[in-house]
């Protein structure tokens, strides 16, 4: 429920009115500027409303009595007896327009997720109206996200951002509340996430790919994520690169050979999706089938722990907005990030 002056051109001032009548959000002009009198309509329509809840058989009779006191024709009345249906494409794209108008989403990353997001949903659902989302629909999903054969991680991400556009709903009054409320499975992964310096001299040998062993290197030696080689620039002595939200971060060099790997990187550019399946075919064939790209990246944050880097210069390096995103890195390496922590605490 809103009430709140209006700023159309013509009605400036005057109050309208909105709340849920039974099962649809409405738009009532109260057609007047004084607060008092507003306040007392918003009243009359709030009771109203509330019986047509318990009487939604009779809800065109009390929404005539609701506009008979507001003194509204006819003819806007038969305007608003078809209920408003909203698809799921439709507003799932204003979404994300809108999130970005707001600069809630900066990145071309983000926006590309969401609307990866918005296809698989499409592939599961069709274009659905969204008064037809309901469990049944969520278990439609899930069964397409198996077919697919998509990890629990892939799968929670998927389910966060569909979680994001019913609260966009929500704020946006289109929806009262969620249809279904996307529970993230919980992932307990024992793997070992760091690459030891001796495997990673083998996966190097694996192959004589010069372009691929130099965005390992550069992966491994300075942490740097697989959507991040095009940004990425040489300055003298540091690595200058722009990551998630288009942040600019500073990473000093930590191997001989980087400068030639840079250049030979933007020679030679390459998918995000390309980069992955690359280098897990890689490892799949040197036998070290569990790693994947991201790997390189917890072995660079393993490498500086184990120096006693300090963890808020690692949080820098790794470009994470929060220091408890560098520390969850470091609790999965078990023994070592509790030694790494008793020699920075003493």
């Amino acid at each position: 429920m809103r009430l709140y002056r209006n700023t159309t051109k013509g009605f400036q001032g005057n109050y309208s009115f909105r709340t849920f009548f039974v099962d649809r959000l409405i738009t009532f002009p109260l057609k007047t500027k004084n607060k008092t009198e507003a306040l007392q309509l918003s009243h009359f329509i709030q009771e109203v409303s509330y019986k047509a809840q318990l009487f939604p058989d009779n809800k065109m009779i009390y929404l005539r009595e609701i506009y008979a006191k507001l003194g509204l024709s006819k003819r806007l009345l038969s305007t608003i007896s078809s209920p408003t249906s909203y698809h799921f494409k439709e507003l799932f794209l204003k979404m994300i327009i809108s999130k970005q108008e707001a600069k809630i989403f900066r990145s071309d990353r983000t926006i590309a997720l969401y609307q990866d997001v918005l296809q698989q949903c499409l592939k599961a659902w069709g274009n659905i109206a969204l008064e037809e989302l309901n469990w049944e629909m969520e278990t439609i999903l899930y069964q397409h996200f198996n077919r697919k054969q998509y990890s629990a991680t892939t799968q929670n991400i998927y389910k966060r951002c569909l979680k994001a556009f019913f609260n966009w709903c929500k704020e946006k009054r289109i929806l009262k509340e969620a249809p279904f409320n996307p529970k993230e499975e919980r992932i307990t992964d024992t793997k070992q996430k760091w690459i030891k310096p001796s495997e990673f001299a083998v996966i190097q040998q694996g192959t004589e790919d010069s372009v691929l062993q130099a965005r390992n290197r550069l992966g491994y030696y300075q942490g740097l994520r697989r959507g991040e080689f095009d940004s990425m620039a040489f300055l003298d002595d540091r690595i200058q690169v722009i990551g998630k939200g288009k942040k600019l971060r500073e990473i000093p060099l930590f191997y001989d050979q980087c400068q030639k790997d840079i250049a030979l990187c933007h020679k030679y550019p390459a998918l995000e999706a390309s980069i992955t399946k690359s280098f897990k075919r890689l490892c799949d064939r040197v036998g070290f089938s569990e790693y994947n790209f991201h790997c390189l990246r917890h072995s660079f944050a393993h490498n500086c722990m184990v120096n006693n880097v300090s963890i808020f210069r690692l949080q820098h390096w790794l470009g994470h907005s929060s220091v408890t995103t560098t520390e969850k890195y470091l609790r999965s390496f078990g023994m070592d990030y509790l030694d790494y922590t008793t020699r920075v605490n003493k």
